[in-house]
């Protein structure tokens, strides 16, 4: 079969599909790449090129599924591609060096992050034949602490533990046990293994907006379950949590750029856009933007996915288009009066292809 070039906007659509043989596959602009692992094992890809992936459910998986690739792109902001540093951190960074190999933007804040987690961690050895150790970690930062009770979590070692079964599997497979003991994070199993975990830990503990964001994306690939022990985090977004009352975050790029992100978790205006036959998707508040608020849109980009909005542009004006996004998913009767002001007729409910 003749090889094509596919731009995969969004990628979440894509689920199951078996596609023909892949020249190049290029994504662009997606938070969510919820099946790029299964399109990678289904199509022979030549040319993968990845722009600006905020983050993944399943990046062993991807990471996986990506070897043998003749070229790789794995994009350029490391700001924009949090899912990337984990790549960096864990147990893919000790892979062989192939197409797959990442930018040096990431993989120097990486070193040292994976320096700076080591050394602060308390190792003893367990099993001195096996190479088997015992890591005890520092107490999380208060920031941090705070966002566990804030989503639920009763049992970080279990959460923690969840993350690793699902995001970095392999880690679990190779014999690493995490367990809070005496309120403290510990994590056993073979030394290698186990400087690849704390590795991961610091960095998912750097930031409460970097936490956020892995939770959110197994929230929205119906993950989330599995790290909360059946169940789910007591808020969503859990962006939320960090963001304040907002459901949409504002985060820098670069010098001038910002880009604010909205995850499309339920919101108390979800059952209007239902009821008009609408879908709750970014590609909808896109175009409920673009026709009913021309002109707090004016000055910025927007980027509407299936499973997130969002927008560039510098933090005045995405502030004003927060401020809208904020009032209309939360007051039915004001989305209600927009919908009928600009009508539903006029509403694309299709995503560009």
């Amino acid at each position: 079969m003749k090889t094509v070039s596919w731009a995969l906007l969004p990628i979440v659509s894509l689920h199951g599909l078996k596609a023909p043989a892949l020249e190049e596959v290029m994504v662009d602009g997606v938070r969510e790449c919820l099946a790029l692992e299964e399109l990678l094992v289904s199509s022979p890809v030549k040319d993968l090129q990845v722009f600006d992936v905020r983050q993944v459910p399943l990046p062993q998986a991807v990471w996986d599924a990506a070897a043998g690739i003749a070229q790789v792109n794995w994009g350029g902001e490391p700001k924009a591609n949090h899912w990337l540093m984990e790549a960096a951190l864990g147990p893919a960074a000790r892979g062989p060096r192939d197409a797959r190999a990442l930018h040096t933007q990431t993989t120097r804040p990486a070193k040292r992050i994976r320096v700076a987690a080591l050394e602060a961690v308390t190792v003893t050895p367990e099993d001195a034949t096996a190479d088997v150790v015992r890591a005890v970690l520092p107490a999380p930062s208060e920031e941090i602490a705070g966002l566990l009770q804030r989503m639920g979590v009763t049992d970080p070692g279990v959460f923690w533990a969840g993350l690793f079964s699902v995001r970095w599997p392999c880690l679990p497979e190779a014999g690493v046990r995490i367990a809070c003991e005496d309120s403290a994070t510990v994590v056993r199993g073979p030394r290698e293994a186990v400087e690849d975990a704390v590795a991961l830990l610091a960095w998912w503990c750097s930031s409460a907006e970097v936490l956020a964001s892995v939770v959110d994306v197994l929230v929205s690939a119906g993950l989330a379950g599995e790290v909360f022990a059946g169940g789910g985090p007591a808020v969503v977004p859990v962006s939320r949590l960090v963001t304040g009352s907002s459901v949409a975050s504002i985060e820098r790029l670069e010098e001038r750029t910002y880009v604010l992100t909205m995850p499309m978790q339920p919101v108390p205006a979800t059952p209007v856009l239902e009821s008009r036959g609408l879908e709750h998707a970014g590609h909808t508040w896109d175009r409920i933007l673009e026709l009913g608020f021309p002109a707090e849109v004016r000055r910025v980009e927007l980027d509407g996915e299936a499973n997130v909005f969002m927008a560039y542009g510098t933090r005045p004006a995405l502030k004003r288009v927060q401020a809208v996004l904020d009032r209309l998913t939360q007051d039915e009767e004001e989305l209600l009066a927009c919908l009928d002001r600009i009508g539903v007729a006029g509403l694309s409910l299709d995503p560009e292809p």
